[in-house]
């Protein structure tokens, strides 16, 4: 929806219906945008997604390979891209905001690397991809999608799935959402995102921890009484939706076995002693809030709560409310107070439609929040427009060490709080995971930690220490068809320290009836007899023999790779690129050191020029512009002409990785840091333009400016295929920037006009870390010849270890 008259370049909204991933819909009442855009002047746009076994159906496949409806709202998110400047909107600002399963899926666009540089910046109400019920494993979502099955008579074998995969399709919608439920407790969604290894290649607590996120302004909050709204719903005998409604002890401590079915009896009385008001631990209101307080803090506000904090400790601009207002007209029970999605009605401006019986200070109060959170879209700071006015109430950055929020309410709007809760989200992020870790037993697991201790002292009694093969055959291949193949066979192996075991984890789900163990052999000793070895690299053939007795410890990575199907064995090698077995972290690393050592031997090729490196130093572009509206200046825009980067040759490699993102597709992503000391751009000519206060400032002339510091930074997604004519790279996307570090630069010799250098001392000084995207024909030149040389990097410590070994 556009305003009138139609704008230019005016701020989009993008709006996320939730649901639960398993209902709802764009085109709710509550969703009406005619008030919002009307009164605060930017486009609106709301999509549609497919929910439930409709939108998030898993069976690992490529049929059904999951998430349906996240790339539903990619699709979305590049249409705006594409087209929201015919409808007056601006490409280059815009906002996705949501709430609930529609918040959830705006923080999994922050963290997608397919759809994080699609907007600009985002709002999340009561929700995050930290929530405990915002992703379910790959096993689950299959268990869940072949309990559907059986519910509408489809085959549901696990080992055979294609012909349950033509049943479901003949079903028809309804019959398949109507058995979808079975039995899931409490905020417990049938069908819900995964990590697919496309639109999502690991844990959100993963990504955050890591920093792999989108880098820009956040705004977020929950509501006081998150969890009555599912409680009312869930726990139905106990909370009838009428007044005076009171929760005994024994209620309360039955509540909380069902509100927390899987944990152990330990960590539920934790529960029970964290929640429980200890001043009066049978008053009946009490014990009733204290059920909703439980609910809400572990399924929304500390999943809100530790986003936030995630993203303001990398420095990012972040605004977080806590919103307290019940509305005068509310139809539920008083008791229920602020529930879950009661904001909408405010950011939408419900209460200005005179048929709503809101009362003026609520009329108000809608106005307040609308100019918050349009304010945000405008500019990245809810308490100031884009001409630089000020709301009335000043919203202060949520930082990581005072984790500031802003409370929402007709009667307290303006107060700032710390720590929202978060004692209690300690309690449940940190302590009652180490409780139950610490005190998880089950017969079964007893019963396979004595089998694994039995099979120890077995294989001693057995003989079977040394274990002993006549020969052994083996091959590997890495991933990607043609680039390292291994063949070796040995005659007379013997293994040594086989029956060392130690136990590392056992668990055992009672719900999913899945047992999980992890033990170790802490060290294997071969004894080899003759070896034969074929190493195919890039279609060249390696050979090497060895004949006679020889005993190892395993060191050569080469033998390692091609026997790691024998044992669990982590013998001492740094190579552990080859081992499939071997955790990710130590594999990215040498990933790592090969990119960066590539990116080392750059330094000359820039200068001198080469087949394989362009000359980048200097680094020229015929021109490229600035828009204001990205930094709040809607109005304002500068192109500068005939742009020239020096002393690019003087970068540092701060940060360098490859990472497989879709093994089925070949699809990495390549992300870089990279720091410039002395950074200089000079511009042969700029042209200024901007509007503020109803007069025109204008600009032109020569520019000249040095930098203290740049950085080179951000991602690449490439398809990349190695066979037979070599090493094909195909770029899907980049997001490569020049960023400034954290240095202001020094405008105050860039412009001759005094209303010129006011807006560099404003505008300008906001373009950090956005300065110039490089899309350049030079910079794919250098991207396809960066990944043939970390490869040729490979290659020689392969042939390294040959002639080690020969």
């Amino acid at each position: 929806m556009t305003p009138r008259p139609r704008p230019k370049k005016a701020a989009v909204m993008l709006w996320v219906f939730g649901g639960g991933f398993y209902s709802g819909t764009a085109t709710l009442d509550v969703y009406d945008p005619k008030i919002l855009v009307s009164e605060e002047k930017i486009v609106y746009v709301s999509m549609q997604y497919r929910v439930a076994s409709l939108g998030f159906l898993f069976f690992d496949t490529p049929d059904v390979p999951g998430n349906a409806g996240l790339f539903d709202q990619l699709m979305a998110l590049q249409w705006v891209k594409d087209n929201i400047q015919y409808f007056g909107g601006n490409p280059h600002n815009v906002t996705l905001f949501g709430e609930s399963a529609g918040a959830v899926s705006v923080s999994l666009h922050l963290l997608s690397p397919l759809s994080r540089n699609m907007f600009s910046q985002a709002i999340m109400q009561s929700g995050a991809a930290s929530a405990p019920w915002a992703i379910i494993s790959r096993e689950e979502s299959v268990i869940r999608g072949i309990r559907l099955a059986e519910a509408v008579h489809c085959p549901h074998s696990k080992t055979d799935m294609g012909p349950m995969i033509e049943c479901l399709r003949k079903k028809s919608a309804d019959e398949l959402v109507n058995n979808e439920w079975g039995t899931l407790g409490i905020c417990e969604f049938p069908f819900v995102p995964i990590i697919d290894g496309s639109f999502l290649d690991e844990m959100p607590i993963r990504s955050l921890a890591h920093q792999n996120f989108k880098k820009t302004n956040i705004l977020m909050g929950s509501n006081t009484e998150e969890g009555y709204y599912f409680i009312l719903y869930y726990l139905t005998e106990l909370f009838p939706k009428e007044e005076n409604v009171g929760i005994s002890r024994e209620q309360y401590l039955q509540a909380v076995r069902e509100l927390n079915p899987y944990v152990n009896d330990v960590a539920r009385q934790a529960i029970v002693f964290e929640y429980t008001d200890w001043l009066n631990p049978d008053d009946p209101i009490r014990n009733r809030n204290a059920l909703d307080k439980m609910v809400g803090d572990y399924h929304f506000t500390c999943g809100v709560n530790e986003f936030a904090h995630r993203y303001a400790e990398t420095g990012n601009n972040v605004y977080t409310y806590y919103y307290k207002h019940r509305s005068k007209n509310n139809p539920w029970p008083s008791w229920t107070g602020v529930m879950h999605a009661d904001e909408i009605n405010y950011v939408f401006g419900e209460p200005l439609n005179p048929g709503k019986n809101y009362s003026p200070e609520e009329v108000e109060f809608s106005k307040t929040i609308m100019r918050y959170w349009a304010n945000f879209a405008r500019t990245g700071n809810p308490s100031q427009s884009p001409n630089g006015e000020l709301t009335k109430v000043h919203w202060p950055v949520h930082t990581a060490f005072g984790r500031e929020y802003l409370s929402l309410s007709v009667n307290s709007s303006g107060t700032v709080g710390h720590g929202l809760r978060v004692k209690q989200c300690a309690f449940w992020q940190k302590y009652l995971p180490q409780l139950i870790a610490a005190t998880t037993r089950n017969p079964i697991s007893d019963l396979v930690a004595s089998l694994l201790e039995r099979a120890s002292a077995y294989l001693k009694e057995q003989g079977l220490d040394p274990f002993i093969y006549d020969k052994f055959e083996a091959g590997y291949a890495l991933p990607v068809p043609s680039l390292f193949n291994v063949n070796l066979d040995v005659s007379d192996v013997r293994l040594f320290g086989l029956s060392n075991i130690v136990i590392n984890r056992l668990s055992y789900g009672i719900l999913s009836q899945r047992l999980t163990f992890d033990f170790s052999i802490p060290e294997i000793v071969f004894e080899l007899g003759d070896l034969n070895l074929d190493v195919v690299v890039l279609s060249h053939l390696m050979q090497g023999k060895a004949n006679g007795k020889k005993t190892s410890k395993m060191k050569s990575w080469i033998i390692l790779a091609a026997i790691v199907g024998l044992s669990q064995a982590r013998p001492e090698f740094s190579n552990t690129i080859l081992d499939p077995n071997a955790d990710s972290q130590s594999r990215d690393s040498v990933i790592e050191q090969l990119l960066i050592s590539a990116l080392e031997d750059l330094r000359q090729g820039m200068l001198t020029g080469s087949e394989s490196y362009p000359v980048l130093d200097p680094y020229v572009t015929d021109s490229f512009t600035l828009d204001g509206s990205n930094y709040g200046f809607p109005q304002a825009s500068i192109e500068f002409l005939d742009l020239t980067f020096s002393n690019l040759s003087t970068f540092v490699v701060q940060d360098a990785s490859i990472n497989l993102i879709s093994l089925f597709a070949q699809r990495y992503r390549i992300t870089l840091d990279i720091v410039v000391p002395e950074l200089k751009a000079e511009a042969g000519h700029y042209d200024l333009k901007l509007q503020a206060n109803d007069f025109d400032i204008t600009g032109e002339g020569p520019a000249t400016l040095t930098l203290k510091e740049g950085r080179i930074y951000g991602t690449i997604i490439a398809r990349i295929r190695v066979g037979l004519g070599g090493v094909s790279i195909n770029i899907e996307s980049t997001d490569l920037k020049l960023g400034l570090g954290g240095f202001e630069p020094n405008f105050q010799n860039l412009f001759n006009d005094p209303g010129a250098s006011i807006f560099a001392n404003t505008f300008l000084k906001h373009l950090v870390p956005d300065l110039v995207e490089l899309y350049e024909p030079e910079i794919s030149a250098f991207i396809n010849s960066l990944l043939p040389n970390a490869l040729n990097g490979f290659i020689t410590e392969l042939r390294a270890a040959k002639n080690s070994r020969d």
